[in-house]
This record gives C-alpha cells, structure tokens and sequence, in this order.
C-alpha cells in the first residue's frame, strides 16, 4: 500500500470523517478494530464539510443518507504496519544497519538543567526534579552535550540511506544572559547538509524567567545526506509552524504533537520508507508513522518508555 497521500487513503481520511459526525472516535476505533488512537491521528487537523452517512456493520458499505452507496470502509485502509522499538542510545544504534532509513524525525533532550524550571509560566507550578526524563538527566555539562549530539548526527548519517532526511528538532536556549544555537554543534558535523531552519511557533512555552520574552519558539532543521530524494511534487508547506505543543501531564514529559511528523511525512514521505526516531520517548513519531503506513523504528534508552510503547500497540491504549 502506497503513502497517505494516495487517492484511495484520502478517500479513507475523507470518509472518516464523515463517519466521525455520527459515531464517536472510539466507536470507529472498535468497529474498525484499529487502536482509538489510529482514528484520532487520522482525523487530526483536517477540516471537511458535514456530510450524513450511515455503514452498514454487516459488510461495512458505507451509504449516504440518500441511500446512495459511497464506498465500503474496509478498501484502502492503510496496513498500520508495527514499530520495531529498541532500548539503546541514539549515538551507537549498532542494532542498525548502515544506510537502511530513509526518513528521521527526532528531538534531543535540550540540556535543559536540573533547576526548578517555570514549566509553561502562567503561574504553572514548577518541576520539582527539572525537566522529568526518565532515564535522563539532562544537565550535562555544556560542551560535553554538544560533542553527544555531534556523535548522535553522525550516527544518524550513518544508517541513513544517500538522499535521507533528518529533520531535528531543537530550542535556543539561554545561559547567564548569553543563548546558544543548535546551529553551533549543527554545523560542527560536515555531514549533513543543512538545507532549511523551520520555526516552530508552539504558541506556547515550556519555560521562561521573568526577565526574559518567553521563548515559545523551536527549531526544526531539515538536514540531508546529499541531494534529498523527494517527490515530483510541490512540498506546499511555509518555514514557520504554528501548532500548539504537546498536552501537559503526560506519562512523557516532552511528547511531540503528532501534528509535526505527520506534516513532515506529507512533504517528503515516498512510498515504502522507513522511518526512525533515535530520541523515540512516547514513540509519537512511530505512532503517526505507522497510522500513515509507513515502516518505522523507534529508539530510546528508557526501559520504561518502551514498554509503554509496545503495550500501546499490543493493546491499542496509550
């Protein structure tokens, strides 16, 4: 089965949300026998008209309320392929091959410190323990962390496939008064080439001081491994995101919004990639990968990040 983007998967999109007006998410989800979180991510963003439908349990014909048949649900619904997980470090994935990915999508913890970060500002009550990670500390000292993530780029290279992309998500942070740029470790691996900075307007924030705008912008870099291997089309999206970031009290501190891979994977996605997050945490990456039919693979060195993971696909439950 091709990409989303096919007829027949935009047909499906199309489709489920028609259904969506008269059923809930979660009737979908058991009828289907697909996890509630598949049709969430389906119906994510995407705005058609009201239309009246019925379908049929029996052979799942799907009919206007004219009674004219449309279509039957079960034709081309994407094959949800399951995420391989590992437990590893994302500097040395020596469980992958070299040049087996086509498409990465990840963001590095950001060396954020141990303090008692504002999380979010609006009065929001502080972390007690910094940032929260499970098996991450995230207070290296600063140059040691950007050697780590020149390691990490330079492993990503290495099982990336000629003409991958990388697309890195980052912040800018602030230290003493002074920021530090991604940009500065970016360029400090010859590798890659960098080919766009792409804001991210979360239209939030994690953190702020009251001396300071709050910083509720992030960084995303599209890198390549040489001349990117693209479709024949028009990419059709701006370099500034706006997309509110992820829900707060998660079981992850720092979750991606599903919204950002699923728009990566509509710009560059071909038929048949294999897509890896090195930095998986709650595997959302994995999670919109999989709902679009895409092959992905997720990495994390928590334990218990990954077992949530593979229960939620054993079980359909986040």
């Amino acid at each position: 089965m091709g990409r989303t983007l096919t007829p027949e998967r935009q047909k499906l999109k199309y489709l489920t949300i028609m259904l969506a007006e008269q059923m809930t998410h979660s009737a979908i989800a058991r009828f289907l026998d697909v996890p509630k979180g598949t049709i969430d991510t389906w119906l994510y963003g995407l705005d058609i008209s009201k239309q009246y439908v019925c379908i049929t349990k029996q052979n799942g014909k799907i009919l206007h309320n004219s009674g004219v048949l449309l279509d039957n649900f079960y034709d081309g619904l994407p094959p949800n392929p399951t995420p391989i997980f590992y437990i590893g470090k994302a500097e040395d994935m020596s469980f992958l091959k070299d040049k087996e990915i086509d498409i990465i999508i990840t963001s590095p913890p950001y060396n954020l410190g141990q303090e008692k970060w504002p999380m979010g500002g609006n009065g929001r009550t502080p972390r007690e323990s910094g940032i929260g990670y499970s098996d991450h500390g995230d207070d290296m000292p600063e140059e040691e962390y950007q050697q780590w993530q020149i390691q990490c780029l330079n492993e990503f290279y290495r099982v990336a496939r000629p003409g991958a992309s990388l697309f890195y998500n980052h912040k800018v942070r602030q230290r003493g008064g002074d920021i530090i740029h991604p940009v500065t470790w970016i360029l400090g691996t010859s590798k890659w080439i960098l080919r766009q900075e792409i804001i991210w307007d979360r239209t939030s924030t994690h953190n702020h001081t009251p001396t300071l705008f709050w910083p509720q912008d992030e960084r995303i870099y599209w890198l390549t491994k040489g001349k990117p291997n693209l479709m024949d089309k028009s990419i059709n999206v701006p370099s500034v995101w706006t997309e509110f970031g992820p829900i707060p009290r998660t079981n992850h501190p720092a979750p991606f919004t599903p919204a950002l891979p699923k728009m990566i994977l509509k710009a560059v996605g071909k038929p048949g990639d294999i897509i890896l997050d090195p930095f998986g945490g709650s595997m959302t990456t994995c999670l919109v990968a999989s709902t679009m039919g895409y092959k992905s693979i997720g990495v994390d060195i928590s334990e218990e990040y990954v077992k949530k993971a593979e229960e939620y696909f054993q079980d359909g439950q986040r």
